[in-house]
């Protein structure tokens, strides 16, 4: 009896640190006034009330049953045993279940978080309502039925076969702690080698934009211009012609004084005024694209370098936020996993000439029960940092 009441005991600690921690990250998100348009923050969100609900149902159930309920009439009361192992499922199985599937959309959600924030208002409250209820929606529509599924309802002992049991603890517990941990690596991945191109780059890797930057910068420099000219085209009759005029039509000195064999009536003898030459001048393509297609000035310096502080301020950001969540997995992976591979060992070996070792098996498990207890308010702490932005 001392044992139980020490249980009982801890499990009161044990509510009221999942009750503190997770109710500060719940107001920490609330008290955004957005927090229904950003699929992150409802996530988490989720998360807190899936353990606040854990610690008001299930630890209050199992402390009830520590402190009040006579060992020697256990499995006596069928709607005590019923709400006894619905508590269990809730704690060992779906909760456990629905944090993994949580952690492995918050870092879906880290890598779509740009194609996220273009969203209109309206869609960002559906995409955050999907991606928050997704995990619960899957929870309940298969741990439950599986962990439920022939368990009598009148003994407060597991009813239900081995093999439906190893089944429950490898999709309830191993295979969302490994999905967790292994989507938040590759997220981590992703996030350090996404390239950062800063502005300033893009715009000189333009060729519009370089061919306008080469002509700013041609305009800088000290040395001169040299353009070569073109050798002024020649008649027939080895007469020159003028050079090119402002509309663009060369007009021959000798055209003015010829008559045509067949022509009928004379050229007006007025001759037109000499008009100044001026030399023809290779065009120059960057004065065409320049022209043609004006775009902005180049940026200065100061502009240069805050553009890339920033782009080092946003880079680092995310990678202070994924490095956060790769440490909340992990602590996840390493706190619900023991007991799950402790008890699949129990059910796949069944000690029957051993004694000794089964003892040593169910008092490690016995031990290693309340890590997942622990993780309820350990995560969450975590969590605050990470909710930040």
């Amino acid at each position: 009896m001392a044992y139980v009441t020490e249980a009982g005991s801890l499990n009161i600690i044990y509510i009221i640190l999942i009750l503190l921690s997770n109710g500060f990250l719940i107001f920490k998100n609330v008290r955004k006034c957005d927090f229904m348009y950003k699929p992150k923050t409802l996530t988490i969100l989720s998360l807190a009330i899936g353990d606040v609900s854990m610690a008001l149902f299930p630890m209050v159930v199992a402390t009830q049953y520590f402190f009040e309920v006579d060992l020697k009439t256990l499995g006596s009361s069928k709607d005590y045993c019923r709400l006894f192992n619905f508590s269990n499922i809730y704690q060992e199985n779906l909760i456990t279940f629905v944090y993994g599937l949580g952690l492995m959309v918050l870092g879906l959600q880290t890598i779509q978080h740009h194609r996220i924030s273009k969203l209109r208002k309206q869609s960002k409250i559906i995409c955050s309502m999907v991606a928050s209820s997704t995990p619960w929606m899957l929870g309940l529509s298969i741990i439950l039925p599986l962990g439920l599924a022939n368990n009598l309802s009148d003994s407060c002992i597991d009813t239900i076969s081995s093999d439906q049991q190893k089944a429950l603890l490898v999709i309830s517990i191993i295979l969302p702690a490994w999905g967790a941990l292994i989507t938040i690596i590759f997220t981590t991945i992703s996030v350090k080698c996404k390239v950062k191109v800063p502005n300033h780059q893009a715009v000189s890797n333009n060729p519009q934009n370089m061919a306008t930057l080469n002509v700013q910068n041609s305009a800088d420099e000290n040395n001169p211009k040299v353009h070569q000219q073109e050798p002024i085209p020649t008649d027939p009759d080895n007469q020159y012609l003028q050079p090119l005029m402002d509309d663009g039509l060369a007009v021959s000195s000798r055209a003015h004084h010829r008559h045509s064999p067949q022509q009928l009536y004379n050229l007006p003898t007025t001759q037109l005024c000499a008009l100044p030459t001026r030399p023809q001048y290779k065009s120059q393509p960057g004065h065409l694209v320049a022209a043609a297609n004006p775009m902005e000035p180049a940026f200065t310096s100061e502009e240069v370098t805050s553009q890339e502080v920033t782009s080092q301020d946003v880079t680092s950001n995310s990678t202070h936020k994924v490095a956060r969540l790769l440490v909340i997995s992990l602590v996840y992976f390493m706190l619900v996993t023991p007991a799950a591979f402790v008890k699949i060992h129990i059910l796949m070996n069944k000690f029957e000439n051993n004694l000794e070792d089964l003892l040593a098996a169910h008092v490690a498990l016995e031990a290693l029960s309340f890590l997942p207890i622990i993780r309820s308010f350990m995560t969450p702490i975590i969590m605050f940092d990470y909710s930040d932005n």
